[in-house]
């Protein structure tokens, strides 16, 4: 029983436990690095998304028949502006 108490405490075994932590810390280190890349790209994604609406945003706000305004971008519709227009009163020509 003693011979055996000192094998396991033995170079080799020191070697081995060494390289099982090893594997285990390199496992979870790569793990938590592609969580921490996701939680990056994520977010930049979006940013992205929001940069390249707004500067692709060439569209013409105007009407012959009414007065036309783009409504100022907030964070609510940080991806779409909409052109609000005046109403038309459509019961003048009416008898």
């Amino acid at each position: 029983a003693a011979l055996a108490w000192i094998e396991q405490n033995g170079p080799e075994m020191e070697a081995r436990r060494r390289n099982v932590l090893l594997r285990e810390l390199q496992r979870v280190q790569r793990a938590s690095f592609i969580h921490f890349l996701l939680l990056c790209l994520i977010p930049t994604s979006l940013l992205f998304i929001v940069v390249a609406t707004v500067l692709g945003e060439d569209e013409e706000c105007q009407s012959d028949a009414t007065l036309c305004i783009k409504e100022t971008r907030t964070f609510v519709n940080a991806f779409t502006t909409r052109c609000i227009c005046d109403a038309i009163d459509v019961n003048e020509g009416v008898n």
